[in-house]
């Protein structure tokens, strides 16, 4: 809960505010109209495809208590006898009034953040500690300067933990949302080539993610370290307290790779002090071992046993999109089309890599997003991960996936590039898969689920000829 007293403490521009009651609660603060409650408080947030302000009437049927408006349009509700606070950005209040509401959770906060693993560390510690425990946590990719906000609102007095996921795209915004969020704990996965369009390189990168260290100390609280990222390892000595994790060195908390199954998932032992346990994953790839490891250090250190990180661990089932195995009509398909960026490709190789049963090892990319002056240098690397991995065949989509086929032109990759979808289906509509393990990854924007869907249904199909091309 949230009174209008303490709302107008927090902002630092004045409000201008009509039918005003400082003593007025309100039980719940929501910007989607459909989830307002007799005693809401409805932020109209304009978004890229929707204006809340158009949402206003639906929200004051549904009971709302009050509104959050732009100011210069407060005018147009004062009739409706409920309180309205008009404020300069609707965006900026809705951060605002969350990192108010974040004073006064009983709940310890986790921010997680990192160019890569930072959703599924999130649902793995999420899954660890909902075994015991009340737990709210990011859901879908509510982790930018709106998402985080929402998530922290979502909490209640019997929230035990709050899992965080804050992601960034532009510089500025991991210290924005980590004021708001004011993490107990804070992880950083790793720092790779994400966003580099905004953020330049790795020191970009590095220092966008640094900003959640930063307010996580300012408040007491404790920063964990992934010490296998060598990037992240060069900042340890500026954290001398820190929680440190390792798959490869002596940490606090040691994770071990022990075997793959034949599907290729991970076999892994934590360990901290004298204590360690056996996980078997359901989530593929070396890479998710690593993941667990990281959500198993921030759980350790929040108190939860090892027995509830196993279960938790072993619960947990790929969220979609992310390396989704299927099997299919006389072939497997892994579907990881949720978004690219090089480390997650280099990953979902190695993933390709560890499988024990197909002959065939078929690639259907699309261009990874963000990369600015270095997407050329990126898409063109993949071929040796490509060759280490075996792979037999690449079908590839988007301009700078051509920079990836005319690498591979001549080697013992078979490689195709297609400027459109429908070429794309129309030649994967006669090759035979049959004995292969397909990948099918890409950045958001190129939609590569689509080619997913494509080939489900033509898995289905009893009548159709295979054309080895």
């Amino acid at each position: 809960m949230i009174s209008l007293r303490e709302i107008i403490a927090a902002s630092t521009k004045p409000l201008k505010i009509v039918n005003s009651d400082e003593n007025a609660i309100f039980n719940s603060v929501v910007i989607d109209s459909r989830k307002v409650v007799p005693g809401s408080l409805f932020i109209a947030v304009k978004g890229d495809r929707f204006d809340g302000h158009d949402f206003i009437p639906e929200a004051l049927a549904r009971g709302a208590s009050g509104i959050v408006v732009k100011k210069s349009r407060t005018s147009e509700y004062s009739d409706n006898k409920v309180i309205t606070i008009g404020v300069t950005d609707t965006v900026i209040a809705l951060g605002f009034i969350a990192g108010e509401w974040r004073k006064h959770l009983k709940a310890k906060v986790i921010g997680i953040t990192g160019s890569n693993g930072k959703t599924t560390t999130k649902d793995m510690l999420a899954a660890i500690l909902k075994v015991s425990h009340n737990v709210v946590a990011t859901t879908a990719n509510n982790n930018n300067h709106i998402g985080v906000p929402l998530t922290i609102l979502e909490a209640t007095q019997e929230t035990d933990f709050l899992v965080c996921e804050i992601g960034t795209n532009h510089p500025g915004e991991i210290k924005y949302s980590s004021l708001i969020a004011q993490p107990d704990l804070a992880l950083i996965t790793n720092i790779g080539d994400s966003h580099l369009e905004y953020l330049i390189n790795r020191k970009g990168v590095r220092l966008e993610k640094e900003a959640m260290f930063t307010v996580t100390i300012d408040r007491g609280g404790i920063v964990f370290f992934n010490l296998d990222d060598p990037f992240l390892s060069r900042l340890f000595p500026k954290y001398p307290d820190a929680v440190t994790l390792s798959m490869k060195s002596p940490a606090d908390v040691m994770g071990k790779l022990l075997t793959f199954t034949e599907t290729g998932l991970p076999v892994i032992r934590i360990s901290s002090g004298e204590e360690s346990v056996k996980v078997e994953l359901q989530l593929f790839g070396k890479k998710n071992g690593e993941n667990a490891l990281a959500a198993a250090a921030l759980a350790i250190k929040s108190g939860i046993s090892l027995a509830d990180i196993k279960t938790g661990l072993e619960s947990i089932k790929p969220p979609k999109g992310r390396m989704n195995r299927y099997t299919l009509d006389g072939f497997d398909l892994i579907d990881d089309t949720y978004n690219a960026n090089p480390a997650s490709m280099k990953s979902a190789f190695e993933a390709m890599g560890k499988d024990l049963i197909h002959d065939k090892r078929v690639v259907i990319l699309g261009d990874m997003f963000e990369l600015g002056a270095k997407a050329r240098e990126r898409h063109e690397f993949l071929a040796a991960q490509l060759k280490t991995t075996r792979v037999t065949r690449a079908f590839l989509i988007g301009t700078n996936m051509r920079h990836l086929y005319n690498i591979l032109k001549g080697s013992k990759i078979i490689a195709h590039h297609f400027r459109t979808k429908e070429d794309l289906i129309e030649t994967l509509s006669k090759y035979d898969f049959r004995n292969s393990l397909v990948l099918v990854k890409g950045s958001r924007g190129m939609e590569m689920e689509t080619i997913v869907k494509f080939l489900k249904e033509k898995a289905t199909k009893c009548s159709i000829i295979y054309l080895i091309i």
